[in-house]
């Protein structure tokens, strides 16, 4: 789902456990369940006090009860299976809970540590442009630290996405960083951050072994534009990237081209292998390989918009949806088409929304339609 577009369906995410016997059911504007795929049983809501206290709607005026975000501003829930499939990690708001999966009780709490740097060192950063320090700045040093202290300030942090590593540290992705959090002593391992320009992380995203981490990087212009006169918007500080950490060696990688303009900015998916990264830019899907560091573009679609991706568990294929085909499987090697998931009754239906999750064996997809309904489709 792109960000900052509504969506037709209360499901946000799907996701499989380890074992293809339950999905995890995440949704925009209620609490997750859990549907047992194996024995039929009915699903299980996922109830919880700090669930009820983060999405306490209005649904009378759109808004929460409190008086705080109408319901589309608020970040969905986030969900993920541990490697053993015996824990759950579920984040919403500034918290990140973990759920026993056989008890259905949570046993780890944590809220959101973020540690933004001070103004005086993003104006460092700044300053040693060699661009930017040719330019007039648009007041003093302590003023300029004074309106980077608000700006930076004004947004909230929230949690974008949770994964987990091999050995059972949750990886918690939001706007300024990607950390690592050991739940058993509860301290933060590792943390994960771009270099010292004023902007977001869009999309933080952990491969399926939590060995990498992923983002896009987007340079806050407004921000940049008010501590200097006659900023050029072309600078390479001023145009989004993709970075990727390692959370064994701390390596980093940075990657700009002509593939990430502010338009193509959206979700980033890993391949199953942790070496591909693909993402939507407008009816494109790119792919870009970690190993030989280049980005090519995989498929055109009809529609001009791609709602959702997913990669088979071999790597080897990708499912793409959109509101014109429905959920297609394609060859990631050569670009060939290879099958539509559709039904008959298609065109009276709403498109496929949210998200729909490729199942660990490969036999099975899971879409959501509409508000509330997933349709189980079985591969050859």
């Amino acid at each position: 789902m792109q960000p900052g577009k509504k969506s037709n369906s209360l499901i946000s995410n799907l996701s499989w456990s380890p074992d293809d016997r339950e999905i995890l059911v995440c949704y925009f504007q209620r609490n997750p369940r859990i549907l047992d795929m194996a024995r039929k049983r009915p699903p299980v809501d996922l109830n919880f006090d700090w669930l009820e206290k983060i999405m306490s709607f209005d649904m009378t005026n759109g808004g929460s009860s409190d008086g705080g975000p109408a319901i589309n501003e608020v970040p969905p829930y986030v969900g993920s299976w541990s490697p053993n499939g015996m824990l759950i990690a579920l984040g919403a708001g500034n918290e990140v809970h973990v759920i026993d999966r056989a008890a259905r009780k949570g046993c780890h709490r944590h809220v959101l540590i973020e540690e933004p740097p001070e103004p005086s060192k993003y104006l460092a950063r700044l300053q040693a442009d060699p661009v930017l320090s040719r330019l007039p700045m648009t007041g003093s040093r302590a003023e300029m630290e004074t309106k980077l202290a608000k700006l930076l300030s004004s947004s909230p942090y929230n949690v974008e996405s949770v994964g987990w590593t091999s050995n059972g540290y949750i990886i918690v992705g939001t706007r300024s960083s990607i950390y690592v959090w050991d739940p058993t002593n509860d301290k933060i391992v590792q943390r994960f951050s771009p270099e010292l320009i004023p902007g977001d992380l869009k999309s933080p995203v952990c491969s399926p072994s939590g060995q990498y981490l992923a983002a896009f990087f987007v340079p806050d212009l407004k921000i940049i534009s008010e501590a200097y006169w006659n900023l050029n918007k072309s600078l390479n500080i001023a145009r989004p990237c993709l970075y990727l950490w390692s959370t064994t060696d701390g390596a980093i990688f940075r990657f700009q081209g002509p593939e990430l303009t502010e338009s193509s900015i959206n979700r980033l998916y890993w391949s199953k292998d942790d070496r591909l990264l693909a993402w939507s830019m407008d009816n494109q899907v790119l792919v870009f390989d970690r190993w030989k560091q280049t980005t090519r573009v995989l498929v055109r679609t009809q529609d001009k918009v791609v709602n959702h991706i997913d990669w088979s568990p071999a790597a080897n294929q990708i499912a793409i949806s959109d509101t014109s085909d429905g959920v297609i499987i394609f060859d990631v090697s050569s670009g060939t088409r290879r099958s539509n998931l559709r039904e008959v009754s298609w065109g009276k239906k709403e498109a496929p929304s949210g998200s729909f999750a490729w199942s660990h064996s490969g036999h099975a997809i899971a879409i959501p339609y509409g508000e509330d309904h997933i349709e189980m489709w079985k591969l050859a």
